[in-house]
């Protein structure tokens, strides 16, 4: 499996089920409790961080935070009460910013239905 064009969810048992996950995959989570997903964030996190991998935590949600601050996690805050244009705005500029070839994680998602 190359570096290159694979990646792991940090679980090897999901990682198996879906064949692991190519660069560029984006994986959205449908949960009723963020506990479960801060369980599959913090290891994908811990994966990637062990491969060398640059981290990105998009954080703009109230709820716990899914990663611990680190000074190897490049976190960036996120008002998204400023609207759906200028929250979509703030993550293309940072993607650009930070290259194509980093991680990311997201804050759940669902936060943005109450914005």
């Amino acid at each position: 499996m190359s570096d290159f064009t694979w990646a792991s969810t940090g679980n090897k048992g999901l990682d198996s089920a879906i064949n692991h996950l190519r660069l560029g995959d984006n994986v959205v989570w449908q949960t009723d409790n963020v506990q479960d997903y801060k369980k599959y964030a913090e290891m994908f996190a811990k994966k990637a961080l062990a491969n060398n991998r640059k981290l990105i935590y998009i954080r703009f949600a109230d709820h716990e935070p899914l990663l611990k601050e680190s000074k190897e996690i490049i976190t960036y805050k996120i008002n998204a009460f400023q609207g759906f244009e200028d929250f979509s705005l703030r993550i293309h500029q940072i993607i650009e910013s930070e290259g194509v070839c980093a991680f990311y994680v997201f804050d759940c998602l669902s936060y943005l239905l109450d914005t």
